[in-house]
C-alpha cells in the first residue's frame, strides 16, 4: 500500500472532508446497532424483560398525548437551559485570566521545603528519571537515578530533617 494515501495530521484534511468521514463513520455506527438489535431484543425477551415493559409503558397499549407533548418541551427547555448558562460564562470569563502568576522557586527553597540536603535537590534537578525511597514518616531517604540530563557523581543522600506534623 502506498503511504502518501494515508494522512496522518488531520490539520492536512480540510473540514468538509472531517465533516463527511464523521457522517460516515456515524451512519456505519447507526448500521451496526440497526443489525445487532434484533439479538439484543431476543436476549431481552429470553431474560423476560418484555413482559416487564408492557406491564410499565403499555398498560393500555394506548398514545398518551401529554407524555408525548411534555418529554419534548422539557427536553428543549433542558437544552436551552444549558446553552444559555454556558454563553453567560464565556462572556463573563473571556477575555479574563483566571490564572495567578506564581513566582519561580529557587533549588534551596525546594530542597529546604523537602527536608533535604541542597546537594540532593540538585542531584534530583539534574535527573531524567529518579526513583525516591521514603522513611516510616514519610521523609526522603535516598535517591536512585536511572536517566540524568548531565554526567554528575554518585547520588548523595538526604539530610535527616524532623518530620512535619
Amino acid at each position: 500500500m502506498n503511504s502518501q494515501v494515508l494522512i496522518y495530521s488531520p490539520q492536512n484534511q480540510s473540514n468538509v472532508q472531517r465533516g463527511l468521514y464523521g457522517t460516515i463513520t456515524l451512519l456505519a455506527w447507526a448500521v451496526y446497532f440497526y443489525l445487532i438489535l434484533p439479538l439484543v431484543t431476543l436476549l431481552l425477551w429470553w431474560l423476560g424483560l418484555r413482559g416487564s415493559y408492557v406491564q410499565l409503558w403499555l398498560p393500555e397499549a394506548g398514545f398518551d398525548r401529554t407524555l408525548a407533548l411534555t418529554l419534548p418541551l422539557l427536553a428543549v427547555a433542558c437544552a436551552l437551559l444549558l446553552i444559555g448558562w454556558a454563553e453567560i460564562n464565556r462572556l463573563r470569563f473571556q477575555n479574563r485570566e483566571r490564572r495567578s502568576h506564581v513566582g519561580d522557586t529557587t533549588p534551596d527553597e525546594i530542597a529546604d521545603a523537602l527536608g533535604a540536603s541542597h546537594l540532593f535537590a540538585d542531584r534530583l534537578r539534574g535527573a531524567r528519571v529518579a526513583t525516591l525511597t521514603l522513611d516510616e514518616q514519610a521523609g526522603l531517604s535516598g535517591i536512585t537515578v536511572a536517566s540524568e540530563l548531565a554526567t554528575q557523581g554518585p547520588a548523595p543522600r538526604p539530610s535527616r530533617a524532623p518530620a512535619l506534623t
